[in-house]
Parts: C-alpha cells; sequence; structure tokens
C-alpha cells in the first residue's frame, strides 16, 4: 500500500512514454527495495550494538556492488533475506577476532579477485564494452581506497580494518555465485 503510494507521488513528474515509464517504475521500485534492506540493516546493527560497524559494512558493499555485479535473488523477498542473513553473518564473524595475517590474505585475495573479474554480468543485463570498462575503473580505485583504508585501521582500529577484509570477500562471493550460475552471461549450455 505505502509502496503504491510513494511510486504514484515520484511517477507524477515521468513522461507518459512506455518506455522511460517503465524504466521510472523499475528504478523506484529498487530504490524502495535497497532503502527497506539498508534500513534493516541499520536497525539489526542497533539492536546488536555494532551500528559503527554495518555503516562500514553498508558503504563497502554498496558502492563496490553496484560495479562488480554479481548473484541477484529472484524475488524481493529472497533478496531481502539473503541480505538481512548476510549481515547476520558478517555480524557473527565480526564477533571472533581474526589474525592479522589471515585478514590481510582475505583483503588481498579479494582486492585481486574483484579487479580480475568485475565487473560479473547477469545474462538479462550485458554491459556494454564502455560500461565494462568504466566499471573496471570504478572498481580499482574502490579497491585501492579500501585498501589504503584497511592498512590504515589495521593499526588504529583492527575490528573496522576486518570489517572492510570480510565485507570484501563477501562481494567476492556474491560475484562467485553469478559465475557459476546459469544466469552468468558467458554461461556455457
Amino acid at each position: 500500500m505505502l509502496r503504491k503510494k510513494i511510486k504514484k507521488i515520484l511517477l507524477k513528474s515521468v513522461s507518459h512514454d512506455d518506455k522511460r515509464r517503465a524504466l521510472a517504475e523499475h528504478g523506484i521500485d529498487i530504490l524502495i527495495s535497497d532503502s527497506r534492506n539498508l534500513l534493516c540493516v541499520f536497525l539489526l546493527s542497533f539492536f546488536l550494538r555494532n551500528t559503527e560497524l554495518a555503516i562500514l559494512y553498508m558503504l563497502v558493499l554498496s558502492t563496490l556492488r553496484v560495479h562488480t555485479g554479481g548473484w541477484h535473488a529472484s524475488s524481493e523477498l529472497k533478496c531481502f533475506i539473503t541480505y538481512q542473513g548476510m549481515f547476520l553473518f558478517f555480524s557473527l564473524l565480526n564477533t571472533l577476532i581474526i589474525l592479522k595475517s589471515i585478514n590481510t590474505a582475505i583483503m588481498i585475495f579479494s582486492v585481486f579477485y574483484i579487479i580480475y573479474f568485475s565487473p560479473v554480468e547477469h545474462k538479462y543485463n550485458p554491459l556494454s564494452a564502455e560500461e565494462i570498462k568504466r566499471n573496471r575503473i570504478y572498481c580499482f580505485i574502490y579497491c585501492i581506497v579500501y585498501s589504503v583504508l584497511f592498512l590504515i585501521l589495521i593499526k588504529y582500529s583492527y575490528v573496522l580494518a576486518q570489517t572492510i577484509a570480510i565485507t570484501l570477500l563477501f562481494n567476492v562471493v556474491l560475484m562467485e555465485l553469478l559465475r557459476k550460475s546459469k544466469n552468468y552471461r558467458y554461461y556455457d549450455y
């Protein structure tokens, strides 16, 4: 009900061209879904008392995920459950103190994997050569920024550094899930 009201308000300014309207509706659906997922993670983090870690987790995952591609759920409910489950698993992992050498290895592996394999294309959303190039550049920049941030934080706030490493590894898992699925653009049938 609320979703329909929000869509109606936001679609008032969109032209009546069917293609533009459909695209705008899809964008609004994604915005509402992503907002709901982020809000629920934020609320969960408040109850788990790890809001600072959750904000860093959402920032790293969200910025990279846009450019790396990766697995997508087949429904909004599955997406919601997966996103919340990933955050709960992340929260559990972050209660463990993982050795610096293991976190550093996770970080290095994840950065190289992301740079080498990004973007992973979904067969229903193929990218042009220009989009692939642009996404790879963004992935490279983000990986460099997060690597430097990791190196700084490992000396001052080990838990925040570990948050970056685990989040990058989660992104790798999402990329690999798509690469092994039938929805991978280059999957051989």
